[in-house]
């Protein structure tokens, strides 16, 4: 299409907007051709002038008219400008908004931009192979750390009731057996660890053994003697039924594997009596003798006092049961598990893969890697923690102590009035 400066916008396909740009367009290509020929009729003054100086001087005057093909010519510093070359100029100077001559096509800046985007490319592989590496690294700690766990399922209809997304309730069982590496017989230590993920509690509640409760598939007994009659997950579905609870994970450990684990957070600072302490002496012959430390047997003073126990020392604290009764030997219990606790709470990050790893290979456990990962930002938390024992006289008003149908030693209580307790401390209810 003929474009002319002096048609109006009825001459025109486009828009008023268009044709100004079109206008514009016409324009820089009138200023280019007007400057290469201003240009090129200087150049040819300058030829002339050297045609005229060679011939007054006797030179070659038939070299300059020897045509394009003269070395005058290939001086000239006007080449030869093809209309779409033109075209390409005008169309540039057009969308700068500004005039320009013709310049060539920046091959430079394409190298440049070349050159750039190949260095692109290979920070981004760096950067890939950095990750990949990390990758690597992340998977074959957590395969060190957790190899060497003893993983069993639960079975069957556990859990009584829902529970909250952001809690997780955990059954630990602390095993009595004469064989250091079995997680078989009565369960002399239960608790209900009780994670909330979103304030970083952790609340630890005891169940006396001797509570007096009902086992699916047997007379009502003693609770301890669920783990004996069908393992971890009667255990479990004991707890559930028994206090409305909805625990689906459970760990277990013997109390030669507790030693180890204690060792492993680098022992117990607690205060004891001297008389505990003459039993805790006592307590590691017994263990000696039934090969169930896991270290040459060390005494502790007998004297009042704040003291470090090693794993065996703190073992055998918390089986102290003859000089008062079961409700003070489970406190032991959490006086010891809460100072481990504590332990893992200042321990040094670059420690916790050595220390999950003697956890992992010295417990039975039905918690899957991920779940056990999930706990993983606790650790760098301040979390605290809370023990609580049931049934404890302040509370369970209606405790009673006496023999069952079988001739065992039992404590009596309502259980619902517990579970609503539980449930208080647990969910804020």
């Amino acid at each position: 299409k003929i474009l002319r400066k002096d048609s109006g916008y009825d001459d025109y396909e486009n828009d008023p907007e268009d044709s100004y740009e079109k206008d514009e367009l016409e324009r820089q290509r009138e200023i280019i051709a007007r400057k290469i020929r201003t240009m090129s009729e200087e150049d040819g003054k300058g030829r002339s002038y050297s045609g005229a100086a060679g011939s007054s001087s006797g030179s070659s005057r038939s070299s300059y008219s020897s045509g394009p093909s003269s070395s005058a010519s290939k001086n000239s510093k006007v080449r030869q400008v093809s209309a779409d070359e033109i075209d390409r100029s005008a169309r540039r100077s057009s969308s700068s908004g500004r005039t320009s001559s013709y310049e060539e096509p920046p091959r430079s800046k394409n190298k440049k931009k070349r050159r750039k985007k190949r260095r692109g490319v290979k920070i981004f592989a760096s950067i890939a192979v950095i990750f990949v590496i990390i990758a690597a690294i992340f998977v074959g700690a957590l395969y060190y750390m957790l190899s060497g766990l003893t993983r069993t399922d639960l079975e069957g209809d556990l859990a009584d009731t829902g529970g909250v997304s952001y809690i997780k309730n955990i059954a630990l069982f602390g095993v009595d057996t004469r064989d250091a590496q079995s997680s078989d017989g009565r369960s002399d230590a239960i608790m209900i660890m009780s994670v909330n993920k979103r304030t970083g509690e952790i609340n630890l509640i005891s169940i006396l053994r001797d509570s007096y409760v009902a086992i699916e598939g047997y007379s009502n007994t003693k609770i301890n003697s669920a783990y004996a009659y069908g393992g971890a997950s009667l255990a479990v579905k004991t707890l559930n039924q028994n206090f409305n609870l909805d625990i689906t994970d459970y760990v277990t450990v013997n109390f030669a594997q507790l030693a180890q684990i204690i060792d492993a957070s680098g022992g117990v600072t607690i205060e004891i009596t001297a008389e505990e302490a003459e039993q805790i002496n006592k307590n590691l012959d017994d263990a000696a003798e039934e090969d169930m430390t896991v270290s040459e047997v060390v005494y502790v003073e007998v004297a009042d006092g704040t003291v470090t126990l090693n794993g065996d020392q703190a073992v055998a604290y918390s089986r102290i049961r003859k000089i008062d009764s079961d409700n003070v030997r489970a406190s032991r219990q959490q006086t010891v598990l809460s100072a481990v606790l504590e332990n893992i709470k200042k321990m040094p990050v670059w420690k916790y893969p050595s220390f999950i790893r003697e956890f992992m290979s010295v417990s039975e456990s039905s918690l899957t890697t991920a779940e056990i990962m999930s706990f993983a930002p606790m650790a760098f938390k301040n979390f605290t923690i809370n023990t609580y024992t049931v049934p404890d006289i302040n509370y369970e008003t209606d405790l009673t102590s006496g023999y069952d149908s079988s001739s065992q030693w039992c404590w009596f209580y309502d259980l619902d009035a517990a579970a609503e307790r539980i449930h208080e401390i647990i969910y804020g209810e």
